[in-house]
């Protein structure tokens, strides 16, 4: 189940890249507005990934649920997937904005969201693939 688990990481990784690179782009003023069209369909993308993670997750803590249940990297693990599913629940809301709105003209509270979004993303990735790769 390891192999497909990554196969999921390692085919969500690319597209959160790029995404993020396109986000920056749209923080930073170096693109006035994002091409929904592609973003959209990597949203989709990563969510499918996220659910494949999240599946053969599960399989594999209920193959062997005394290791996995007894790792405190574990239920760190859980909370930055749950994290993940949460803040892209978060970005998609907010997406759209992108699509059609310089960030500049955001309100104030607004630019802070996607902003914390962005940055929460980016925490929680890392988190649970450092918590992958303690738990072995």
């Amino acid at each position: 189940m390891t192999p497909i688990h990554l196969m999921f990481l390692f085919g969500a990784l690319p597209a959160v890249a790029y995404a993020d690179v396109q986000g920056y782009s749209w923080y930073s003023g170096k693109k006035r507005l994002l091409e929904g069209a592609i973003l959209s369909r990597l949203h989709i993308w990563i969510y499918i990934c996220l659910a494949g993670i999240i599946s053969t997750g599960t399989l594999m803590a209920l193959s062997r649920p005394s290791r996995y249940l007894s790792s405190p990297f574990f239920f760190m693990k859980m909370f930055f997937v749950t994290t993940l599913l949460v803040n892209s629940v978060v970005i998609g809301s907010h997406m759209k904005k992108a699509f059609a709105q310089s960030y500049n003209s955001l309100p104030e509270g607004e630019k802070r969201l996607i902003l914390a979004s962005g940055v929460i993303s980016g925490i929680a990735w890392a988190g649970a693939i450092l918590g992958g790769l303690v738990i072995g």
